[in-house]
Formats: structure tokens, C-alpha cells, sequence
């Protein structure tokens, strides 16, 4: 411990210890916003009686996701923080990747590829749930 105290930085700017206040307020402030957009797409879909409506619905879905992991990806993060949130914005556009799919498969009146897309969707939610998980790990506060 003596010997520690004595360290100091010779170059480059100390990061502090434990996760960011500004990094967890874009999180739960996206996240935020995402689950509200999620809430309103799922109940638009499940309530779809033709198929442009199910496109319009997955369409709004997909915007919601993609959106969500833009602004993650714009964040400014310690090194700490980068890999996480890389997983992260990696899932939320696989996420919006399989509604823009479904959106396309809908509009087409494929009823395979829109299924497909059902699944492509499930595996986005859970790489999503997983980078959470990963947050959680690392000392953020998130919903699951």
C-alpha cells in the first residue's frame, strides 16, 4: 500500500474506478425510450390484421432498435466500458436487423420469411438480454 501511494501518472488522464455516471444515464435514458417504443411496436404488431400493417409495425420496431444502438454507439467511454457496449450495440441492430426483415417479408406476403424473421428477432433479444447481463457484470444498474 506504501508503496502505491507513492505511484502517480507520468501521462495521459486518470479514469476513475467503477462504472460511468454519464455512461449509465445514456443507458437508462435509451433504454428507456427503446422499452416505451418496444411496449407501443409489440402491441401495434400482435393487433396487425393485414400485412401492411404487421410492416409498418415491425418497420417502427426495427427504427426503435437501430435507433437505440446508434446513440450507444456515439458514447465517449473509457476502455473499460467499450467492449460491453460494443456487444451491446451489436445486439440492439441485430435486433432491428431481424424486424427490418420481418417489415420486408410482411410487406411481400411471405409468410416463411416473416417467421423466419420471428426467430432472427428472438436471437437479437437475447444477445441483447446477454450485453445487459455483461453490464450488470460490470457494476451498471440495468433492467434485464
Amino acid at each position: 500500500d506504501q508503496m502505491a501511494n507513492t505511484l502517480e501518472l507520468s501521462a495521459g488522464d486518470p479514469l476513475p474506478v467503477g462504472p460511468s455516471k454519464a455512461y449509465a444515464g445514456a443507458i437508462d435514458k435509451t433504454l428507456a425510450a427503446l422499452n416505451k417504443a418496444d411496449k407501443s411496436g409489440q402491441a401495434k404488431l400482435k393487433s396487425a390484421k393485414t400485412p401492411q400493417q404487421q410492416a409498418a409495425a415491425a418497420k417502427s420496431l426495427a427504427k426503435s432498435f437501430h435507433g437505440a444502438g446508434r446513440t450507444l454507439a456515439r458514447q465517449d467511454l473509457s476502455p473499460a466500458d467499450r467492449g460491453v457496449n460494443a456487444l451491446l450495440v451489436k445486439a440492439l441492430r441485430q435486433t432491428g436487423g431481424g424486424y427490418d426483415k420481418a417489415a420486408s417479408a410482411a410487406a411481400k406476403k411471405n409468410k416463411s420469411a416473416f417467421s423466419k424473421a420471428g426467430g432472427d428477432v428472438a436471437d437479437g433479444r437475447k444477445a441483447i438480454a446477454n450485453a445487459l447481463a455483461g453490464l450488470k457484470a460490470a457494476g451498471y444498474d440495468v433492467a434485464s
